[in-house]
């Protein structure tokens, strides 16, 4: 029997079993780096060494009430820790092609960080349509998510000039 929003997986860092991917998780980041995987490995933290000079505890909550025309639903997470960190963190953060708002295409999906009232494009965010990821590095904790460009919104450049007589 399925339920809503539980997945059963091997998870690194918790152990094996089902688990409810719309709740909370804590994680504890040290010193010494490594990959960490939440909500059935849809966000993945590779850690580099030093990137916190002690072990801290990170939450990642899956944030469900923002809404927007190119939000990809099921990307959203809150990740808070009350430490700094002092190398960046790689986030990749998995999608599905269904969950794509219309007009988006999965090739122009990037990972933005919200302030509480605008999103802001994270530099250097990769996307990956054939393993439905994105990924980017992370300098800061909060609110991220995968969004994208309607389609709509691409400007087509011509290949050729215009013709400038009938006789072209």
């Amino acid at each position: 029997m399925m339920y809503p929003a539980i997945a059963c997986a091997v998870v690194t860092m918790l152990a094996s079993g089902c688990i409810d991917t719309n709740a909370p998780q804590t994680f504890n980041l040290t010193p010494a780096g490594g990959e960490l995987s939440l909500a059935g490995g849809a966000v993945v933290f590779s850690v580099p060494p030093n990137a916190v000079t002690t072990s801290i505890a990170v939450t990642a909550t899956p944030v469900t009430n923002i809404a927007g025309l190119t939000v990809v639903s099921g990307t959203v997470y809150d990740i808070q820790s009350l430490v700094h960190l002092n190398l960046p963190i790689r986030v990749t953060i998995q999608f599905a092609a269904a969950a794509l708002p219309p007009g988006v295409l999965d090739s122009e999906l990037v990972i933005y960080k919200y302030n509480g009232s605008t999103w802001f494009k994270l530099d250097g965010s990769v996307v990956s349509p054939t393993f439905g990821t994105v990924a980017a590095d992370l300098t800061s904790f909060g609110v991220f998510g995968v969004l994208g460009a309607p389609a709509t919104n691409v400007v087509v450049t011509p290949l050729l000039p215009p013709c400038a007589s009938i006789n072209c």
